[in-house]
């Protein structure tokens, strides 16, 4: 949006971002119960170099920015950070939820480590949020 110029670069300290952060193989199962496309689907693709879009790359890493990650489903620490905007957040409500054909079930052990490799830095980040 800065490079748009819909947000003044001299605003963005000004700003407070929050990133919900997903635990990565968790985030990769959602995408497949999503799309209909068994994990593996995804796992032969990045083992062939097929990147993926790893929560790290969506992060501003030209600007500094007043960001606050949160975990998935840490709605306390979610609505705390809205609260402090006024806007009322209940973390009961769910809306978008795909059904579950998927689950971790489905990736090999062998598989579970190689995105554990994969996602390095997805995991650093995930580890680090509230």
């Amino acid at each position: 949006m800065v490079e748009l110029n819909i947000i003044p670069y001299d605003n963005l300290k000004n700003l407070s971002v929050l990133v919900i952060i997903r635990e990565p193989i968790e985030r990769l199962i959602s995408i497949c119960n999503y799309e209909y496309k068994h994990p593996n689907h995804y796992i032969n693709r990045f083992k062939n170099n097929f990147s993926s879009s790893f929560q790290t790359d969506l992060l501003p890493k030209k600007y500094d920015v007043n960001l606050t990650s949160v975990k998935f489903g840490n709605g306390i620490e979610i609505k705390k950070f809205l609260a402090k905007f006024d806007i009322n957040y209940d973390p009961n409500i769910k809306s978008n939820v795909s059904n579950k054909k998927f689950t971790i079930d489905d990736i090999s052990k062998e598989d579970i480590e190689f995105l554990k490799t994969y996602y390095k830095n997805d995991y650093i980040l995930y580890n680090n949020a509230l």
